[in-house]
């Protein structure tokens, strides 16, 4: 296993052990705070004189937060500054003034224009909805993917309908050519390729999609293997997408996602229905890991991954789809004393009867936990 993907499988392993669980009845989140005031009033564990990590811990105990570190850097007098995205898009942010000893001094929530904002004006008004879309669906940063981010977008695209579909993609593209719109945004054009590759189709009736030149993966099939994994580095499994690299080391330049745009157009055709993920995804993953194709895949694997992080790799898989049950079923928050008691967790999300909701878009409960709130 390579460092980089030693790092990711042991942050979300870390991610992923055993402390109680919280359960919800359903994915649904609060609504995001609208002012700094209501920020401050959901978030009232943020405040002068606790320690960096505690700041953190609100942060990832919060429903309200996608929290993503921007930068960090060191200032005047020994004090050290932090910037947080406390949404996906970048919308609300925090900034965190600390002392020296990561001691939270000062702390203020700041409003940032959207991408549609920014686009407005350089973009045809009517693709600048799909560009939102697009730039809320997963990078190809393994270690912060989620299964319903990318089902959510690939659904919520397919009413566009191809050629609409295609010019969103071209114009993200190019918004991301502007460096600083696209630092201010975070956009990052690769997203483009696992849209596509759940969207479209090939229109002669073979399953294998155009191939990914984003650099070497932590393992991919060898040979003819390939065949049984055609949306590669995706499986889809009962309509649910599982990700199966934590990320790629290149040298030299990607591939534009923009020969993915070209390719569909001349050779695919839009996919016939949205997805409708079938059974709950912790059941549905142990399908994936248990099929003839996986233990061939990790026999006859290629890449960096050796024998001994075959298991790590097998819980980087396993734990997307914990991460597709957030909020109702608490992962991403658990402690790390241990490793992962995967049985004992399956039993518990099984007793919660999970399924997909066309209407929310997300994996509902049909039974709520006897103590909400607390370990089912």
């Amino acid at each position: 296993m390579t460092r980089r993907a030693s790092i990711a499988a042991a942050a979300l392993l870390c991610a992923s052990c055993a402390d109680p669980p919280t359960t919800q009845t359903n994915r649904d989140s609060p609504p995001t705070p609208q002012s700094p005031s209501e920020w401050q009033q959901s978030l009232p564990g943020i405040r002068a004189g606790i320690a960096r990590q505690d700041v953190h811990r609100v942060l990832r105990e919060s429903d309200q937060c996608s929290t993503r570190l921007v930068w960090q850097q060191k200032g005047g007098g020994g004090r050290r500054h932090e910037r947080l995205w406390l949404v996906e898009d970048g919308t609300w942010r925090l900034a965190l003034t600390y002392s020296s000893e990561w001691v939270l001094e000062s702390f203020e929530f700041r409003q940032h224009p959207s991408l549609e904002d920014s686009a407005s004006g350089r973009v045809d008004p009517e693709l600048l909805p799909g560009l939102g879309i697009l730039h809320r669906s997963p990078s190809l940063t393994g270690v912060r993917y989620d299964p319903v981010k990318l089902i959510q977008a690939v659904n919520r695209m397919h009413p566009l309908g191809k050629d609409r579909i295609l010019a969103v993609a071209t114009a993200y593209h190019d918004l991301a050519s502007d460096r600083s719109l696209a630092d201010k945004h975070a956009i990052d054009e690769q997203r483009i390729f696992l849209v596509l590759r759940l969207l479209f189709v090939r229109t002669d009736g073979d399953p294998m999609m155009l191939r990914m030149g984003v650099g070497a993966p932590d393992l991919w099939p060898a040979g003819s293997e390939r065949e049984s994994w055609p949306l590669f580095p995706l499986a889809l499994v009962d309509d649910i997408p599982f990700y199966l690299t934590h990320g790629y080391m290149l040298a030299g330049s990607p591939q534009s996602p923009m020969v993915h745009v070209e390719y569909c157009r001349e050779h695919c055709r839009l996919r016939d229905q949205p997805l409708a993920p079938r059974g709950c995804p912790v059941s549905v993953v142990e399908k994936l890991l248990r099929s003839d194709k996986w233990k061939r895949l990790m026999e006859n694997r290629e890449g960096g991954l050796t024998a001994h992080g075959v298991t790590w790799f097998e819980d980087f898989v396993r734990g997307q789809a914990y991460v597709a049950l957030r909020p109702a079923y608490d992962f991403v928050s658990w402690g790390c004393q241990e490793a992962p008691k995967w049985d004992e967790n399956a039993r518990a999300v099984g007793a919660l009867a999970f399924r997909w909701s066309e209407a929310e878009q997300g994996f509902v409960a049909d039974r709520a936990s006897e103590a909400t709130g607390t370990s089912p």
